[in-house]
């Protein structure tokens, strides 16, 4: 099996996985939208535009879903340099690592949504920027989207680590 055969079916299968994902989730989303709420102060207001500007993270989930399924030789340009085959499992663990890149990438992006528009919207209005946990819940969120871009370029970093040749130190027992 080609590397490039393997990386388009792990693609379209994550595709596939997203656009279960975010259809239900927006689905339910705009249906809490259009049940209406009655703004007697300023702070419904703020909540239904947050409400609205996370559902975009799952539009996203949708539309990313469906890209996925039908371009994927795109991310395997951008994911590889020259097509080769497979010989050996560093290199199914190289394409799995850069798979598991583009989960995190496009995995995150609606909880990130989601805590930024609430620090927008909800925590900075309410507390006029003072709650530290409403500022902070954004970081893990923006480090696992960091990791997986590093992993979805660098694949390959991880595969030789993973795969490292154990070379016995000079002169050490082998036993202890």
């Amino acid at each position: 099996m080609s590397e490039k055969l393997a990386f388009e079916v792990g693609i379209r299968l994550l595709g596939l996985y997203f656009l279960l994902q975010g259809l239900p989730l927006f689905l339910i989303t705009v249906a809490e939208l259009l049940v209406p709420i009655e703004a007697k102060s300023g702070i419904l207001e703020k909540e239904n535009w947050y409400r609205l500007t996370s559902s975009v993270g799952y539009l996203i989930f949708i539309v990313m879903g469906a890209w996925l399924m039908k371009g994927p030789s795109l991310f395997y340009r951008m994911a590889f340099q020259e097509e080769e085959s497979m010989e050996s499992t560093r290199e199914f663990f190289a394409i799995g690592s850069k798979l598991f890149g583009v989960l995190l990438i496009i995995g995150t992006i609606p909880s990130l949504l989601e805590a930024l528009t609430y620090f927008l919207f909800i925590a900075m209005s309410t507390f006029a920027g003072a709650d530290l946990e409403a500022r902070a819940y954004f970081v893990p969120q923006l480090a696992s989207m960091l990791f997986g871009v590093l992993l979805f370029f660098r694949g390959e970093l991880l595969a030789n680590w993973a795969f490292a040749e154990r070379n016995p130190i000079a002169g050490a027992d082998e036993n202890g």
